[in-house]
C-alpha cells in the first residue's frame, strides 16, 4: 500500500483518513457558519448564504487584481520612461550604440519580468472585463441552482453547490 504521508503530484491514489477527518472537520464549520447566518432555513438558504459569502470573496478578489493591473502597468510606464531618458542622455552623451541597445534590452527585460510577475495572477483580459463574464456566470449558476431548490435537501449538495460557484469566480 502507498504511504499516504508521501508527496504526489495532483490527488495521491489512496484517501487518507486523517485528511479526511481535517476536511469534514472544515466542513462543518463552514456549514454551522451559514447556518448561523441564515437564522436556520433550508439547505437552499445555506447555499444562498454561501453565494453571498463567496460574492464577498470574489469582488475583494477581483479588486485586487484591478489595482495589481494598475500597478503593473504604472511600472511599465515608468520603465518605458526611464528607458527613453536613459536612451536619451547616452545620445547626449556619445554613448556607443552597443551601449543604448544594451540599456534598452534590459529595460524591456524589466518590463516583461513585470508582464510575468502579474500574469501569475491576472487572466488574460483586463480585471473589469473578466468580472462582468463571471458575474454574467454566476447570475446564471444562482437561477439554475434557484430552479432546483426543492432539490437541495443536504447539506454535503449545499457545500458542492457553494464550491462550484466558487469556481466560477476564479475561472477553473
Amino acid at each position: 500500500m502507498a504511504n499516504p504521508t508521501q508527496h504526489y503530484v495532483g490527488i495521491p491514489p489512496v484517501i487518507d483518513p486523517a485528511g479526511v477527518e481535517e476536511s469534514s472537520s472544515r466542513i462543518n464549520r463552514i456549514m454551522t457558519a451559514l447556518a448561523r447566518d441564515t437564522g436556520g432555513g433550508t439547505y437552499y438558504d445555506l447555499t444562498e448564504a454561501g453565494f453571498n459569502y463567496v460574492d464577498d470573496r470574489c469582488m475583494e478578489y477581483f479588486s485586487e487584481l484591478f489595482y495589481l493591473n494598475r500597478r503593473r502597468e504604472a511600472t511599465k510606464a515608468g520603465l518605458n520612461a526611464f528607458s527613453q531618458t536613459t536612451n536619451a542622455i547616452l545620445a547626449a552623451s556619445g554613448a556607443s550604440t552597443l551601449s543604448m541597445a544594451a540599456v534598452t534590452q534590459a529595460f524591456g527585460l524589466a518590463s516583461n519580468l513585470t508582464d510575468i510577475a502579474a500574469g501569475t495572477y491576472l487572466y488574460q483580459l483586463p480585471p473589469a472585463t473578466t468580472l462582468t463574464f463571471v458575474r454574467k456566470l454566476q447570475g446564471a449558476y444562482r437561477e439554475a441552482v434557484s430552479a432546483k431548490a426543492g432539490q437541495i435537501n443536504t447539506p454535503t449538495t449545499s457545500y458542492h453547490l457553494i464550491q462550484d460557484y466558487l469556481a466560477l469566480c476564479l475561472l477553473r
